[in-house]
């Protein structure tokens, strides 16, 4: 437990007024600092942020606040309101400016989760890298990502956007003050896991995110869940049925207690198989077009990512979701729609077997729902920013065993605590990567290591952050090619 005194950290001056957090051992935290107004009402329900207003007085900012309304009690915040949006900031010092930003953004399927979570505290990046570190609180599901365009009229146009448009506010709000907090608002790098790296996918294609940061990591996570408005109509229609609504109807969805809202989406969510329930929609202003031609059309403007997944990111998905098996032709459809049949070739030529006429087998069946949840995607992005001129890297996370790779295996090794003490010159390894990625937006020769060759379509290099710690080129490029860009949802 870190070493906390209140008084002796200094008050920070924002645009809304001074802050005080606390200083826990050498660093200064500062907890629950207000981005937005509060997004509370039947007027502000489903609408974009507006700034925030100015306080009287030093605001408090020792404690975190509120997690955004979500179907469950998180076990390290149980607090929830729709006045979330806060974030939250670790400095070394406020009195040397210029060090470089980490904006980070939590994952949880766009319908969980919270910047206060203990896995993000940013001691670890700010002490051992000399990085001013955010973490931040947005919009989750319903109130996020629910494109309510088709039955609320123009007013709500951009309402299956507005989880994304929270984490544009906090970016814009980073640019305004994190100065002075010792931070260099001209170096922000955006990071995410799953969701987060999706909201990531999101941000690296609007053109309202232009300019808020200069640099992004995507850990499991790409542009695999930006949704068509029709997609989204559909969802927004099961979602108003689950309520015993209509379109004509729709409307008292801006007074219903948040709580009702959670319990339906969680209902919801449990009959709804195979589809993105939420995340980003293609609305025509916040995100104008699809993913990958957005990435095209940027070219060499491109700002540096580092992308990757683990190496059995369905491992653990197997055993917790009835809906993945076993691989039966049924189980495609529902899970990839059109993209079933790439799906289905992929087990069966790896398997030998076919799908849903003899046992499955099991490892082999995770292994292509990884490739299609998750590697695909990053490929698909990682290659768009190549043939663009984009500068990016990419890994995979990977251990000996597949339950020590799965969904956020690597989280430990990034945020460098938390890991196997015999694995620690891997962590070692992983967390000075990220560190250099963040101070520089280059991963390439360096005074520390050789260098890490960028992913491009001639020689598509692949980090294995493995106990080999070796560089590859990447295989199976055309099948993974060929799975759907879009998937379940899943974390």
């Amino acid at each position: 437990m870190p070493f906390t005194q209140r008084d002796d950290c200094p008050v920070v001056t924002t645009s809304c007024g001074p802050v005080r957090g606390v200083r826990e051992d050498h660093i200064l935290a500062f907890r629950g600092i207000p981005y937005a107004a509060p997004p509370v009402g039947a007027s502000r329900r489903f609408r974009p942020p507006l700034p925030p207003t100015s306080w009287d007085g030093v605001h408090d900012a020792s404690l975190y606040g509120p997690a955004a309304p979500q179907p469950t009690t998180l076990d390290f915040n149980p607090q929830q309101s729709e006045d979330c949006l806060m974030l939250n900031i670790w400095t070394p010092g406020t009195s040397v400016p210029g060090r470089p930003v980490l904006f980070c953004i939590h994952g949880g399927g766009f319908t969980s989760g919270s910047g206060s979570a203990p896995a993000l505290n940013g001691q670890t990046f700010a002490a051992n890298g000399d990085i001013v570190v955010v973490t931040v609180n947005y919009r989750l599901g319903a109130l996020g990502f629910l494109d309510l365009s088709a039955v609320l009229g123009a007013d709500y146009a951009s309402s299956g956007n507005t989880g994304l448009l929270d984490l544009i506010a906090a970016l814009r709000w980073v640019q305004a003050n994190i100065a002075a907090f010792g931070g260099d608002p001209s170096r922000v790098t955006v990071m995410g896991h799953s969701a987060g790296a999706k909201s990531i996918g999101g941000l690296l294609v609007s053109p309202l995110a232009d300019g808020l940061f200069h640099r992004a990591i995507a850990m499991s996570g790409a542009v695999q869940s930006i949704r068509d408005q029709a997609t989204s109509a559909q969802l927004t229609e099961q979602f108003l049925r689950a309520l015993g609504l209509t379109a004509a109807t729709a409307d008292r969805l801006l007074e219903l207690p948040a709580a009702t809202l959670m319990a339906a989406q969680q209902v919801w969510m449990r009959d709804v198989r195979g589809l993105h329930f939420f995340g980003p929609v293609i609305d025509g202003h916040v995100v104008t077009e699809s993913p990958l031609e957005a990435l095209a059309r940027q070219g060499a403007s491109l700002r540096p990512l580092l992308i990757g997944t683990a190496s059995h990111e369905a491992y653990g998905f197997i055993a917790g979701e009835a809906v993945l098996n076993p691989p039966t032709e049924e189980v495609l459809r529902t899970l990839f729609g059109q993209g079933a049949a790439a799906v289905q070739a992929a087990y069966e030529q790896r398997s030998g077997r076919r799908c849903g006429e003899s046992a499955p087998d099991m490892d082999v069946w995770q292994s292509v729902l990884t490739d299609a949840f998750y590697r695909s995607a990053a490929l698909r992005t990682a290659e768009a920013y190549s043939q663009a001129g984009g500068p990016v890297w990419l890994y995979r996370f990977g251990a000996a065993a597949p339950q020590d790779a799965g969904h956020g295996s690597e989280q430990p090794y990034v945020w460098h605590r938390g890991f196997p003490a015999e694995r620690a010159p891997l962590a070692h390894a992983v967390h000075r990567a990220w560190i250099r990625f963040i101070h520089t937006g280059e991963l390439g020769e360096s005074p520390e290591a050789a260098g890490w060759p960028r992913f491009e379509s001639e020689r598509r290099v692949v980090r294995l952050f493995d106990d080999t710690d070796t560089y590859v080129s990447e295989k199976d490029w055309a099948e993974a090619a060929a799975f759907p860009i879009q998937a379940l949802t899943l974390g």
